[in-house]
Parts: structure tokens; sequence; C-alpha cells
């Protein structure tokens, strides 16, 4: 089955682990929901480049708002989700919203107002209609409940523990309230969530805020694939099982 995918590279990575049965139309990545149906666009004479034509092209999709136009003509059926890039907040120039991610900032793209925490939170709760609308696009919808972890396995098996800024530290306590407000009003909605895994510093690009050791991502498969043969919400609990 093919997925067009919303969100981080936890969301993407385990598509490249033997155990995935399915693959990828379209990675929509570092870009946030409000941003990406907002109807204002940014100025398109705007010039960067961050030196990798995948980073640009994150930032050029989020700055133009490509993810509407593309969901009315996308060849897939189903869509996953994480929302761990809300994280991010919002920059608020002249009239319209954009993901105030990292490669935003080092874009040199002009700031605003800067909208993030509670007043981010808000602003997402204003704006789930018209973002269930836009999703409704999809027959399945898989939220994938993806949470920051910021605790690790070294290579010499160790836990060691990553730096967290304000803004991880918030989507950390807060993320649930997202999931659980965007559960309630998307329709088509199966939840993906597991419990009891960490990070790892074996993965591809070394530790990072979800670079989840490999185990996370075969149970993610397994997930996926019993979602779509079941209906049913999928929870897992690391040494446990299906919960």
């Amino acid at each position: 089955m093919q997925f067009d995918i919303f969100g981080s590279c936890i969301s993407r990575d385990p598509f490249e682990f033997e155990s995935n049965n399915h693959n990828v139309g379209k990675y929509i990545a570092r870009s946030g929901l409000v941003s990406s149906v907002h109807p204002k666009k940014f100025d398109d004479s705007f010039n960067f480049d961050l030196g990798n034509n995948f980073r640009n092209r994150c930032l050029n999709e989020d700055l133009q708002k490509d993810f509407k136009n593309y969901t009315k003509e996308t060849n897939s059926k189903a869509l996953i989700v994480d929302l761990i890039q809300e994280r991010y907040g919002l920059n608020q120039y002249e009239g319209g919203y954009y993901t105030y991610s990292q490669d935003h900032r080092l874009s040199k793209v002009p700031v605003g107002k800067i909208v993030r925490f509670d007043e981010h939170f808000n602003l997402f709760k204003e704006y789930i209609g018209e973002i269930a609308e836009i999703l409704s696009a999809y027959e399945v919808i898989i939220l994938h409940e993806a949470n920051l972890c910021p605790i690790y396995y070294s290579k010499d098996g160790n836990i060691e523990k990553l730096a967290m800024n304000e803004t991880d530290e918030y989507f950390i306590k807060n993320g649930s309230r997202y999931y659980n407000l965007f559960k309630d009003i998307v329709p088509n909605t199966y939840t993906l969530r597991i419990n009891g895994c960490i990070g790892t510093e074996e993965h591809k690009w070394g530790p990072g805020k979800a670079h989840y050791e490999n185990k996370y991502h075969d149970i993610f498969n397994q997930g996926i694939d019993y979602i779509i043969e079941n209906k049913k919400d999928f929870y897992y609990l690391n040494c446990y099982g299906i919960i």
C-alpha cells in the first residue's frame, strides 16, 4: 500500500526496514499543519539556499503551501501523521503563518511575531476544522502518536541524555493535547502508539531527539499492518506487546 507521510523522520525511517511492506508516495517534512493549511503563501521572489536539496524542498513547500494542492491530486489513499514538528511554532509575518523550523531561521526569512506554546496550541485548535477538511482526501489516516525522547543508548550500551530546549520540553509535556484534539476532530483516524523504547546512537544520523532504536521501527511496521488489516487502533508496550 502507498502512504503519504506528514511529519518527522520517526514516521519515515521505518519504511527503510525489511519489516515494512509498503511504499511512500510523498514525504512532507519540517512543516506544521497550521502553516500547511493557511492560505497565504510567502513572496516567491524570496531566495534561499540551505545547501541541500531536501532541506530546500521542505522549506519551499512550507512557504508556498504545497501540501494543500498536493492532497487534491495524490494517488495515496492513506496518510501517516505525527505532530512532533508542531513544537517549532510559527512565524506570523504579514498575515501569513509559516513553520518556524531551524531551516526557516537559517534561511533568513523575515520574522514577524513568533507563535509558540499555549498560543500555538490555541491556534492549532482554531484551525483543526480546516485541517480535517484537507485531510479528508485520504481514506485512512494513521496518527502516529510519537514524541521526543531525551535519552538514548550509546554505542557501548550506556544510557545517555540529550539536551532539550524549551520548545522540546513543552511538546514532551503537552503533545498529548495536540494528538487528542486531532483524534477527536479528524475522521477516519486510527492511532499508532508505541511506549517503552528509547533512542540510539546507532541510528544512521546518530543520536537525536526522535532517532529511536531499531525495535521501534519494526513495531511501527507491525502497527501499520495491524491497522490496515483490522481497522483498529494499535497500542504497543515494549517487552509486553499489543495492549
